[in-house]
């Protein structure tokens, strides 16, 4: 017999019950014999190890296959077909043989079970089990289906035609089109024009909402445009406006296509440059103020049609003159460049001795005409930031596992990098000048033998932004942005993240940036730009910027370190910058203590009615400008070009509170960190573990470095010299010889062409600009290694999307686990969160229109969660390609269930899913719950009825003859009158091996006293036979006297179903040699199958009392036929 993981044998049945009236409907077209899947790599395969045992019957009539089936038929990997006559209807239920093959064998029937069938005269009944493994399944019916994207009148070949017209181009939105008396927008249908047998809906989208007051628009017959007046615009200036067309029919208009998204177009007035960059004493400068619609009124108005724009004056006493006002004319509008432009002469000076902490913007009042379009009416143009350059700037990084370059070694390009290998908290960068509040602190983790940063926190003044990896596991993390304080940022601060999540970028008032790039899951990159006012007054990691290297090692006591030529370890001076435990701002979050005079003020440039330009001069003799306060709670900025705004940084993962005092769903999880301070690399020289040699990481680190394109050009253009990054790749491959750091390096080094290119004048062009080979000519993400960038955009290879090809289409997402209030927990606890979304940790999850998530509901049994066969798909809040969210069902659609368990899978594409996590919505009011939420115990004194928590002597709302009575029934109410419980549940699960466990020896990876100190209760949890396995593995038990799998858990059921049972079925019975359907046991550790009740369990053969202890895993007992 060969064994291999087939068909479950657990089932149950119940003798009253007739299965040609009490069945469920199978309905899937693709379990027919003739549907072959030729793509075997890409389509999606049935498969029914999650189908509920029960009887069932096949929509239609259709019947299970009765003969030989071969792989790759009926819509899965292997079909499971009936090898036996079909029975007739006074044969009454009937066993019957079901059959599979594998690709390579030519046995028809190398694996066996045995099903019962029922002939109901118009029909087959089928009591069919979950499969063992995937993909399986059971095979019905005959002819080939239509393809998912066509139908016809049976659903099979032939006539089958297509359910909607194929639109092969997404829709596309014109330029403003300028009328008479108004203007307006055109959704153009890239289809066919000829065809009038079809039809479309059209959306109107701004920033990728819709506005319930816009209507939607139909199209019919040849009709391809739909118009959208100027009038809707109102509420909407300042957004990116996009429609949306779907297609259908006339004939079927119920049957519709998918909506396709059309390229969007951004509607207001904003800045050109977008900020403004001074040195002292500059002559003024024109910045343009730029519409990109155009200023057209209804015709009564237009004889006085004009948009006025009022400087937003310092002395708001004084009435604002001709010269202090802007005007837009319907003249203004160019016809050929989409935009009515208008100059605004700037002179900006700055007294950075007395004023270094104040900042300057140019800004217009809210525009409230009489004379303009309505629309206008009440919109804010953004301000526009103008900082000043007198002194030098420089860039500080640690990067890779992680090699730092100080202050002056870059700015210098003197002295090595240093490394550091240590674990915990440490101050990158802390400025000294006085009144100026500034800090940038880095958290690692151990990357394997050496250290990675995971975290970095930067505050200036009561400004705070957190990116922190550190919450999950190394390789499957993400970076979750934390603003504390309510999500409070001035409006000088700005937090830019890339689609994907890769990439982030946090600008701060002064002119201080912290880069951050993250890369999956393993290690941050951290840049930090100083600002000017830091020359001469920094210290921490990235030393002090006075252009001296040699002073860069100072401890915070003033002793300060050599500094070597070399690569080296300067481990006292990394040390001197640790930061005290728990005084983090990691640790602290909201109760970083804030201090209004640190408040970043934004003072707004006067005008100067003489000059007929906008003064943004400082002059202590004169009255300060006025101050524009931190954004209250009514601003809600807008920062385009993939900038977040405030509340999608709030929903990103600040810890927040709901109206109805529990946490968010999407709040920050609660985890240990480890400090490491007893953390020891383990350095190493090459070889690596793997055979690599220095020569092979040279080559590989060179050949990285020669093929970029960009490297290149700083090279040649810039005169870079890139040995020093070449050195810190060569460095990483001792430790991760698989390259995975040698986009780090690449990252590192260009990080360092842009810092120093940007503080090169002559590298700038008669227009001000930096070459376009460093700025408008670079791809995100230097497209992934997936795709070819050409001027500035990816045209990804076959196979990959995404803006930076960083998604491959070809295969669905992985999903890591669920984020909960606590780390390593699947238990949503609806005492501390809402929900109502489960956010989860993933890779490779593509934001498009059909991104969505298929949820499998169980419910609570008494003791864990049985499935119920319901399914679910629901929409995704997308974050990024690491983290996204699936909306939960809702409490009326599962009952009225508060405490529910669903498997929840995502899918792209809607047709490829990713794996199944788990997640527990429970209620710790009545119930305690394992972290893995495989079991529950229901709390004394309390019932848990209906999925509802219930205190002792509770009334049944729907029927006050009923009440909790926990002494008589805690899963069902009890009569008042007989003191009988009204109902029971199963005592356990059927199929209890889809709750994939950790280990098949380890019962829970914490929570019991361990072995060398009683006192600690944070080690694993045994099960029987199992023990806990020494230090550093106290969280894994192993069977008892061997500790050779210490180190490395055995999961289930890859490994088995626990420590004595390999499989739940497909063995022969001890008990009744005749029948094939008992365990089959890990005999070579004396283990004995249990006997009719449980024999689907294996026990040790000296204790055979055990059977039916797992109720969790193997359910009841099990009626003897």
């Amino acid at each position: 017999m060969i064994s291999f993981p087939i068909l479950l044998a657990l089932f149950s049945s119940a003798f009253s019950l007739d299965p040609c009236t009490q069945n469920k409907v199978i309905d899937e077209k693709y379990r027919s014999s003739d549907y072959y899947i030729k793509d075997k790599g890409y389509e999606h395969m049935i498969c029914d190890r999650t189908l509920a045992a029960g009887w069932y019957k096949f929509a239609g009539g259709k019947e299970m296959t009765h003969s030989c089936t071969k792989p790759y038929h009926c819509g899965t990997h292997i079909p499971l077909w009936i090898n036996g006559t079909k029975p007739t209807v006074s044969d009454g239920i009937v066993n019957r043989q079901v059959c599979g093959t594998h690709p390579t064998s030519s046995d028809c029937c190398l694996y066996k079970d045995t099903i019962r069938v029922k002939n109901c005269g118009t029909f087959y009944a089928y009591e069919l089990k979950p499969t063992r493994g995937c993909s399986y399944a059971y095979c019905a019916g005959n002819g080939v289906p239509c393809p998912p994207d066509k139908w016809s009148a049976t659903g099979y070949e032939p006539g089958c035609v297509d359910m909607f017209p194929k639109m092969l181009n997404n829709p596309s939105l014109s330029y403003p089109i300028v009328k008479p008396d108004t203007f307006e927008f055109k959704c153009h249908v890239n289809f066919d024009a000829s065809r009038s047998d079809v039809g479309f809906d059209v959306q109107w989208y701004f920033d990728n909402k819709t506005d319930a007051s816009v209507p939607d628009t139909h199209l019919s017959g040849t009709q391809r445009d739909a118009v959208l007046d100027q009038k809707y615009l109102a509420g909407h200036l300042g957004e990116s406006l996009s429609c949306r067309v779907r297609s259908y029919f006339k004939a079927t208009p119920f049957r519709k296509g998918p909506y396709l998204p059309s390229n969007g177009y951004w509607c207001g007035i904003k800045y050109s440059p977008t900020s403004l960059t001074v040195s002292t004493k500059d002559p003024a400068q024109t910045v343009k103020l730029i519409s990109t619609i155009p200023i057209i009124c209804d015709k009564a108005a237009q004889p006085s049609c004009k948009l006025e724009l009022y400087l937003d004056n310092n002395n708001h006493n004084t009435v604002t003159t001709t010269s202090c006002t802007k005007v837009m004319k319907p003249t203004d509008w160019n016809a050929a460049t989409h935009e009515s432009v208008i100059p605004v002469q700037i002179l900006a000076q700055r007294d950075p001795k007395k004023d270094a902490d104040k900042n300057l913007a140019l800004h217009f009042q809210q525009i409230f005409s009489g004379d303009a379009p309505p629309i206008f009416n009440g919109y804010n143009i953004p301000y526009l930031p103008i900082h000043t350059k007198d002194k030098d700037t420089s860039q500080c990084r640690c990067t890779g596992d992680p090699h730092c370059v100080t202050l002056d070694t870059h700015l210098t390009r003197k002295g090595a990098q240093y490394d550091y290998y240590k674990v915990g908290e440490f101050m990158m960068y802390e400025s000294t000048v006085p009144n100026r509040l500034f800090q940038v602190q880095a958290r690692t983790w151990s990357c394997g033998r050496v250290t990675c940063n995971c975290g970095v926190a930067a505050r200036e003044g009561n400004d705070i932004v957190i990116i922190d990896m550190c919450h999950g596991h190394y390789g499957k993390s993400f970076p979750q942005v934390l603003i504390p304080h309510k999500g409070a940022l001035s409006q000088g601060t700005v937090v830019s993240q890339d689609p994907a999540g890769n990439h982030f970028l946090i600008d701060f008032p002064s002119g201080a940036q912290v880069k951050v790039d993250a890369y999956k899951g393993r290690l941050l990159n951290i840049y930090i730009t100083s600002p000017e006012d830091d020359f001469g007054a920094t210290q921490g990691l990235c030393g002090t910027l006075d252009g001296n290297r040699d002073n860069d090692l100072k401890h915070p006591d003033g002793t300060t370190d050599t500094f070597s030529m070399k690569r080296f370890q300067p481990n006292s001076f990394v040390e001197s910058w640790r930061i005290p435990i728990g005084s983090s701002m990691f640790d602290l979050k909201e109760n970083i203590p804030v201090d209004r005079k640190y408040n970043n003020d934004i003072y707004y440039c006067n005008c100067d009615q003489k000059k007929s330009l906008v003064d943004c001069t400082f002059d202590n003799n004169k009255n300060l400008p006025a101050v524009h306060t931190r954004c209250g709670s009514k601003c809600n900025p807008v920062i385009q070009n993939g900038h977040i705004n405030l509340q999608a940084l709030q929903q990103a993962g600040r810890k927040k509170r709901s109206a109805s005092g529990l946490d968010d769903d999407n709040a920050p999880v609660n985890y240990f960190f480890d400090y490491g301070l007893s953390f020891a690399p383990q350095l190493r020289n090459f070889p690596t573990e793997n055979g690599k040699t220095q020569a092979d990481a040279e080559k590989a680190c060179r050949d990285a470095f020669s093929k970029h394109s960009t490297i290149q050009q700083c090279t040649t253009h810039a005169g870079m010299d890139f040995s020093s990054d070449i050195d810190e790749c060569v460095e990483d491959f001792k430790y991760f010889d698989d390259g995975s750091f040698v986009s780090s390096a690449i990252d590192s080094a260009l990080a360092s062409c842009v810092a120093t290119m940007s503080r090169n004048a002559s590298c700038y062009g008669t227009d001000g600009k930096l070459p376009d080979f460093i700025s408008t000519d670079r791809c995100p993400s230097d497209c992934s290694n997936q795709g070819t960038c050409v001027h500035g955009t990816c045209h990804c290879h076959t196979g990959y999307v995404g803006d930076g090809c960083e998604i491959n289409s070809r295969q669905p997402p992985e999903l890591y686990n669920v984020i909960t209030s606590y780390e390593d927990s699947v238990l949503c606890d609806v005492t501390m969160r809402l929900c109502e979304t489960v956010y989860m940790a993933g890779s490779n999850i593509f934001n498009n229109s059909k991104l969505s998530c298929r949820i499998e509901e169980f419910k609570f049994d008494g003791t864990g969660f049985v499935a119920t066969g319901r399914h679910f798909t629901t929409g995704v809040v997308y974050d990024n390609m690491y983290h996204v969210g699936c909306k939960l069902p809702a409490k009326s659609t599962v009952g009225g269930y508060t405490v529910i368990s669903y498997n929840i899978s995502v899918t792209n594409d809607a047709r490829h899913y990713s794996n199944e996590v788990k997640v527990v919505k429970t209620d710790s009011t009545c119930l305690n719950c394992r972290d893995d939420g495989l079991s529950c115990q229901i709390q004394a004194g309390m019932c848990l009825i209906d999925g509802n928590c219930r205190q002792s002597g509770e009334l049944n709302k729907m029927n006050h003859n009923q009440k909790c009575d926990p002494a008589k029934s805690n899963k069902a109410w009890t009569s008042l009158s007989t003191g009988i419980d009204t109902g029971s549940l199963p005592t356990a699960p059927l199929g209890g091996i889809r709750y994939k466990r950790f280990d098949i020896w380890t019962r829970n990876k914490t929570g019991c006293p361990c072995a060398g100190d009683a006192t600690s209760k944070n080690c694993a949890c045994c099960d029987d036979g199992g023990c806990q396995c020494p230090a550093p593995n106290q969280h894994q038990c192993t069977l008892c006297g061997s500790t050779q799998n210490c180190g490395t858990p055995q999961p289930g059921p890859d490994m088995g179903i626990d420590g004595y049972t390999t499989a739940l079925a497909d063995c022969p019975c001890k008990f009744d040699k005749t029948k094939y359907n008992c365990a089959c046991c890990q005999e070579e550790i004396k283990s004995c199958q249990c006997g009719p009740e449980h024999r689907n369990q294996c026990v040790a053969c000296d204790h055979m009392d055990h059977c039916g202890n797992k109720p969790w895993i193997f359910g009841p007992p099990m009626p003897n036929h």
